[in-house]
């Protein structure tokens, strides 16, 4: 998501961004079997590609076609299956608050809230994020 990710890396200019620099991602094999899963390489190489391609054809272009437009994104993302970590509900904060601050800082402030333990160094990162954006917590 460029906004978020020129905002998140404001000094970086790139033409391609590689897999790290996406804050959607998950895995096949955790799509496929619900946790992280890898594949071990046996002599029956030609089973674990049938199992791959069959992974990428069914779960995995459903699960692209969740976040085709930025308004997919925003309605799937913090639900199963893109759900692959907590800080996700903030960057849909974000994505939301560069076209609506309102709506933005609503759900911004509810990430805020919902962190725990309350005292933890990520609160106050977002604390110190939302003093930045000018959202009142």
């Amino acid at each position: 998501i460029e906004s978020l990710y020129k905002f998140q890396s404001p000094t970086e200019n790139k033409k391609y961004y590689k897999e790290y620099d996406c804050q959607i991602r998950d895995r096949l094999g955790t799509l496929l079997t619900g946790q992280d899963y890898w594949w071990t390489i046996t002599d029956d190489n030609n089973k674990i590609t049938q199992e791959i391609i069959e992974g990428i054809e069914t779960i995995a272009f459903k699960w692209f076609s969740g976040l085709e437009t930025k308004e997919k994104i925003i309605s799937n993302n913090g639900h199963l299956p893109y759900d692959a970590t907590p800080r996700v509900k903030l960057d849909i904060a974000l994505i939301v608050w560069f076209d609506d601050k309102a709506k933005g800082s609503e759900l911004f402030k509810d990430y805020y809230h919902s962190i725990q333990p309350a005292k933890s160094s990520h609160k106050a990162y977002v604390r110190d994020l939302a003093k930045e954006l000018e959202i009142e917590l």
